[in-house]
């Protein structure tokens, strides 16, 4: 007896709200099929230099971490990348969360915080 079987496949989708313009830009999209491990790309986007902290799951998807095992679930997901600024960041370096930033006061003729 022979046996036959074929699993869906689904789309995986990563964005970027772009910071400048407020349009949504995709970084990375490719098909799988259901319940085999998918690839997350990496957080920094070239096209606008930016550079985010993690991953936040759209309409309904399971949520992923970078260094787990993330397998393909039974939908089309969308995942948006979080950039610093978007979770309380401020005075933050968007590749080091939660890293002060510089005293800029440090240095002469400038005061305040400045952002890297």
């Amino acid at each position: 007896m022979k046996l036959y079987y074929d699993r869906n496949v689904y789309k995986v989708k990563f964005i970027v709200i772009d910071p400048f313009t407020q349009e949504e830009k995709k970084i990375n999209e490719e098909t799988y099929r259901f319940g085999v491990k998918f690839i997350i790309p990496s957080k920094f986007v070239w096209e606008l230099g930016l550079t985010g902290i993690g991953w936040k799951a759209l309409d309904g998807a399971p949520e992923i971490k970078e260094f787990d095992l993330n397998l393909v679930p039974a939908q089309n997901v969308t995942y948006e990348l979080v950039l610093a600024d978007e979770e309380g960041g401020e005075g933050g370096n968007p590749g080091f969360p939660g890293f002060p930033g510089v005293l800029v006061s440090q240095f002469p003729g400038l005061s305040g915080f400045r952002k890297f």
